[in-house]
């Protein structure tokens, strides 16, 4: 009789396994550390990467609640995630991000609530133009016929952001990176950070400077973006890859007027090269 009721019990719990009750960890926003004094640091981290001693959970979209099958004391890892060059069916960890990571008790059925902070690696060359100081990293090529105007940030009117208007008259904005950058097609990551508010598209891109020429190649065309600023991240590394004999390169902005705009503006700032 025993027998039997043990071989009952036991014929239900392989029918029906008991199920792990999971924690809950809700990541409504995250922060980056500000590591200058002079510019304010933007982000636009949209994912989580979320790993539980040392293995991969998956990724979440910001605002997140997610669960994870853990009770007790647990390391958690969470890297930042970005749309790569804008794209949301291209979401990756932005390689120059640092890991957030904590040691934590889990509680099934308890949430746990987190605010992540992130900071720039160490040993990364930055190159960035903010707009604070009275002389420009940039110049108009010849193509243009606008200026580039250094206006108050309409965030913040005791801040600087680069804009440029364009007219009838003036159809055409281009302006270049007085300096060259000497990229390596072997890096672990070349971007372009940039914030932009733009009532119609504008392209960035390379001028790869080669021994015998220069070649003018876009890189990405920005849709419009007028009510706020957005942050974009551009991933070069392809297109470095690619040409292996460069010498070096200069980053160019460039627009001309759609006809169906009469005087669209475009505010840009923040212009950051980042690679190791």
């Amino acid at each position: 009789m025993i027998f039997g009721f043990l071989l009952h019990f036991t014929a239900c719990d392989i029918i029906n396994p008991r199920e792990d009750i999971p924690a809950y960890v809700r990541i409504d926003s995250v922060v980056l550390i500000q590591q200058s004094s002079s510019y304010h640091t933007t982000q636009n981290i949209s994912d989580v990467w979320i790993n539980l001693d040392g293995k991969q959970m998956g990724v979440y979209q910001l605002p997140a609640q997610f669960p994870l099958i853990a009770d007790g004391q647990h390391h958690i890892t969470i890297r930042a995630g970005i749309k790569n060059n804008g794209i949301s069916a291209s979401r990756i960890i932005y390689p120059f991000y640092s890991f957030y990571e904590l040691d934590t008790e889990f509680v099934p059925q308890q949430i746990i609530k987190l605010v992540p902070d992130f900071k720039y690696k160490d040993d990364l060359t930055k190159w960035i133009e903010t707009f604070e100081d009275p002389g420009y990293k940039l110049e108009l090529t010849t193509k243009s016929d606008t200026t580039l105007y250094r206006v108050p940030d309409p965030r913040d009117s005791l801040e600087r952001v680069g804009a440029f208007y364009l007219s009838v008259d003036r159809p055409v904005f281009q302006c270049v990176t007085t300096e060259s950058f000497p990229l390596s097609y072997n890096a672990a990551g070349i971007f372009v950070e940039l914030d932009y508010m733009n009532e119609q598209d504008f392209v960035l891109g390379l001028f790869i400077n080669k021994a015998n020429q220069t070649i003018e190649t876009p890189i990405i065309y920005i849709n419009p973006h007028s009510d706020s600023f957005n942050k974009i991240y551009i991933d070069l590394l392809y297109i470095v890859s690619q040409n292996p004999d460069a010498l070096d390169y200069n980053i160019f902005i460039g627009a001309e007027r759609v006809d169906s705009l009469s005087n669209p503006k475009i505010y840009f700032d923040n212009l950051t090269l980042i690679y190791p």
